[in-house]
């Protein structure tokens, strides 16, 4: 793939470019040379061989800063496991580490369907660099105010990053721009790590996902009751299982919650963010199917990059300064708003 010179900035400016699909296809060409990666021969989806000496796995980071990752090369074909040991990239049906197996756990097709796994993990540029041009792509989009849109783009990073937190953020959408709200939910289907939109959730029913999976959880809720709020309080704290017919469930992610009513003091925890969508005079570019695809390509397998990129010593921020606050100096302290060339 060639290295598209084309900046960001020009995708946004240039006059006329409304359909936004330049702005997506420059994402395709951001992701730089990646570490070497041994793939092998593809093959047909096989049940799980069950076999005692390899652990099913929905990825995560060794003590040693290696980690696993799903990745998935077509939306037909099954998950597979990529495994960046400090040198190399493999992915394959089952790698193996330190003389242990390990396999893609098993997911629930309807599950699989809606999941948007990387294809590849790719070097990331820096993080002050690749931030901005996630809060360009949320402005061009979406177009919130600067603040929101800063955090917004913090919170995608952070997502990509909730192995490493104890407290995973939340992301609250209100007001009465209801499509700009759609739109920004949306979008984070396309930005966030292993985003799963959902819709009429109950207690019982996000009881019942995946244990461990650290999904992006994107609600849209007429109504959050004080159960589901409790619920989804819990599974915001790491080491904090949700016990549920007899069983512990580790249901701890990110979140971001659409809801047509008020937010109660129950679901106004302390980590969450609040997003207002209000109505502008501009009307919102169609963020299509296409550039969805588009935009997923792109993104993904550079925000998946993000931690291969902290975890090979290159940042030397600490990780607390990308997690997501609600307050107005988050929006100020880096260069990731529509303003930051200016200063």
């Amino acid at each position: 793939m060639k290295k598209v010179t084309t900046s960001v900035a020009q995708c946004l400016s240039t006059e006329g470019r409304r359909d936004g699909v330049k702005c997506a296809v420059f994402f395709l060409g951001r992701i730089k040379k990646r570490f070497p990666v041994k793939q092998s021969a593809a093959r047909k989806a096989v049940p799980s061989s069950g076999s005692e000496d390899t652990i099913p796995t929905f990825g995560g980071v060794f003590s040693d800063g290696a980690f696993l990752e799903l990745v998935r090369n077509g939306a037909s074909l099954p998950p597979r496991l990529l495994l960046w040991d400090g040198r190399e990239q493999i992915v394959d049906d089952v790698v193996e580490y330190r003389g242990q197996q390990h396999e893609p756990h098993v997911i629930h097709e309807t599950i699989l369907r809606e999941l948007k796994l990387p294809a590849q993990v790719g070097t990331s540029e820096p993080v002050r660099e690749f931030l901005p041009e996630i809060c360009k792509l949320i402005d061009r989009f979406v177009s919130l105010p600067e603040k929101s849109t800063a955090l917004v783009g913090r919170f995608v990073l952070a997502t990509w990053l909730v192995d490493a937190m104890q407290t995973a953020p939340r992301m609250l959408i209100q007001g009465p721009d209801t499509g700009r709200a759609r739109q920004l939910m949306q979008l984070l289907h396309c930005c966030c790590r292993r985003a799963l939109p959902m819709s009429a959730v109950t207690p019982a029913g996000l009881c019942s996902l995946p244990s461990g999976m650290r999904l992006t959880l994107l609600l849209q809720q007429e109504a959050i009751s004080p159960k589901l709020a409790a619920v989804l309080k819990a599974a915001s704290v790491r080491g904090n299982p949700i016990l549920r017919a007899g069983q512990l469930r580790d249901l701890f992610g990110a979140q971001v919650i659409l809801c047509d009513a008020d937010f109660d003091e129950e679901a106004r925890v302390a980590s969450s963010i609040r997003v207002p969508c209000m109505p502008t005079s501009g009307r919102l570019p169609v963020l299509n199917t296409e550039l969805q695809q588009r935009i997923r390509g792109g993104i993904s397998s550079q925000a998946a990059g993000v931690p291969l990129y902290i975890l090979s010593g290159c940042v030397h921020d600490k990780l607390r300064s990308l997690e997501v606050r609600d307050s107005p100096a988050a929006a100020c302290n880096e260069p990731c708003c529509r303003h930051a060339g200016r200063r």
